[in-house]
């Protein structure tokens, strides 16, 4: 009777662990970040012409407008440079190191990864990350600038360029486009994949980094 129970017991708690919900890291930021807050029309609409978010319900009827995409020149792994005219951006992408980064986990047994040194982060399904934006810097003309901590915090596994399974292609995740009026410009990158994908754009405008738009749960 006791090697009965016994196996019952576990096959309850196999079953209520089999039924949780999965946890991902990104759970714990919320969508405070995602494009669908923005309220300015114009951006919202230019995004919208080249982002995987016009699929969501608030864009999908959304008229676009057109920008003009600015060509990759150099990409491997960890470097993608972007250049036309006098416009140059240049991405780099590094390993992670843990031990230059505080872990935080949950108090369960099942040990997740909830937070990088205090705060939440995107690009995993609450493990360590392996790799994460290093730098990003822009230059248009005689006017450049390196992007600050807060905008390449938080960002993991990121991507320049991904197979597609359908065509077994290699295309671009990460790409650069301009406004008509040459005033905006956005970095657009699908990272990660499985529980951690999310999609970021950055804004340029007016050659300042202004913002930045991440959004995930597809």
């Amino acid at each position: 009777m006791r090697q009965v129970t016994l196996i019952l017991f576990f096959l309850i708690f196999t079953f209520i662990n089999w039924r949780q919900p999965t946890i991902i890291a990104q759970d714990f930021i919320g969508q405070k970040e995602s494009l669908l807050k923005l309220k300015d029309g114009t951006i919202r609409r230019e995004i919208a012409s080249f982002s995987i978010m016009s699929i969501a319900d608030e864009l999908q009827t959304l008229p676009t407008i057109k920008v003009n995409e600015i060509p990759i020149t150099g990409v491997n792994d960890t470097t993608a440079i972007f250049r036309k005219d006098g416009l140059l951006i240049k991405i780099f992408i590094t390993g992670f190191d843990t031990i230059r980064h505080r872990l935080t986990y949950n108090n369960s047994q099942l040990h997740f990864l909830i937070l990088i040194d205090g705060k939440p982060f995107y690009g995993t399904g609450c493990e360590v990350p392996k790799t994460k934006i290093k730098s990003v810097i822009f230059q248009n003309g005689q006017q450049s600038f390196r992007f600050t901590a807060n905008a390449i915090s938080g960002l993991y596994e990121p991507k320049f360029f991904h197979t597609n399974t359908i065509t077994n292609q290699v295309e671009m995740s990460c790409k650069v486009f301009q406004s008509i009026d040459k005033r905006r410009h956005y970095i657009y990158m699908e990272n990660s994949d499985g529980a951690g994908f999310y999609v970021l754009t950055w804004l340029i405008q007016d050659n300042e980094y202004t913002t930045r738009f991440v959004d995930y749960g597809f």
